[in-house]
């Protein structure tokens, strides 16, 4: 399990990045910048360069038709870094998780500030980390659709184990599931579709049995292909001040 887990909830107060677009005055018209387009739902990846770092790290993540918000990336700095909130047009809020090993968590604000087709770019802010993104968006796999019959079964996750160890999620056909690791760890919850048309699920489960970070969650996920087609299932929660991400292998 990629497990984010602040200490306690940090009550920062965090100012909301936008672009203020002035008109120029003088002798022209006084035109200004154009509006941006709002991006589009959809299955993104791309890079992600915080201020303080050299290169820019890989990230992948979902914006649902919703407003649902995940992204996260490994491999970096404590391990892992991940974003999981909501969007209002171009504007995204939520929680920037720190590390899996040493975590820590703080309120983030983004905003989209470049939309040119399956791109967007943009900016984010927090008292962790701020930084500028760019991503593209796989249309293709967001239109394969979603439906309960696909995630029904038994799911293994043998590599997301930081926390939890190997987890095991067995779904219903009705989206109800279980989940059990090795580590004690359990939760309960279901899965559900947001938009039937699109490749895209809803998630609300509890964690129990699992000292500092019991409790309820919401957050999204999609399917993709490991060993075949849609037989790979990552999805991402929070409840503001923990939050984690799996990525289990259908069985």
């Amino acid at each position: 399990m990629r497990k984010f887990r602040s200490s306690a909830w940090m009550k920062i107060g965090v100012t909301l990045f936008t672009l203020a677009l002035t008109a120029c005055g003088g002798g022209g018209g006084g035109g200004g910048a154009p509006p941006v387009p709002i991006a589009s739902a959809g299955i993104y990846s791309g890079t992600v360069t915080p201020n303080s770092a050299a290169v820019p790290f890989f990230v992948v993540g979902l914006m649902t038709t919703d407003n649902r918000v995940g992204f996260f990336a490994s491999g970096i700095v404590n391990d892992t870094v991940a974003v999981i909130g909501t969007r209002s047009n171009n504007t995204i809020t939520g929680t920037l998780f720190n590390g899996a090993y040493n975590p820590s968590a703080a309120p983030m604000s983004g905003q989209i500030t470049s939309v040119s087709g399956n791109n967007i770019g943009g900016v984010y802010t927090s008292s962790i980390e701020s930084g500028s993104f760019s991503l593209v968006a796989d249309q293709n796999l967001y239109s394969r659709g979603a439906s309960l019959a696909k995630i029904t079964g038994t799911w293994v996750d043998a590599v997301h184990t930081s926390g939890a160890g190997t987890t095991t999620w067995i779904i219903q056909p009705n989206g109800a599931f279980s989940m059990a690791s090795v580590s004690g760890c359990a939760a309960t919850g279901v899965f559900s579709l947001i938009d039937a048309s699109k490749n895209e699920y809803g998630v609300n489960l509890t964690v129990t049995n699992c000292p500092g970070v019991n409790g309820a969650y919401i957050g999204a996920g999609a399917l993709s292909d490991f060993n075949a087609t849609d037989d790979m299932f990552t999805f991402m929660f929070s409840n503001g001040t923990a939050g984690g991400a799996f990525a289990p292998i259908k069985q």
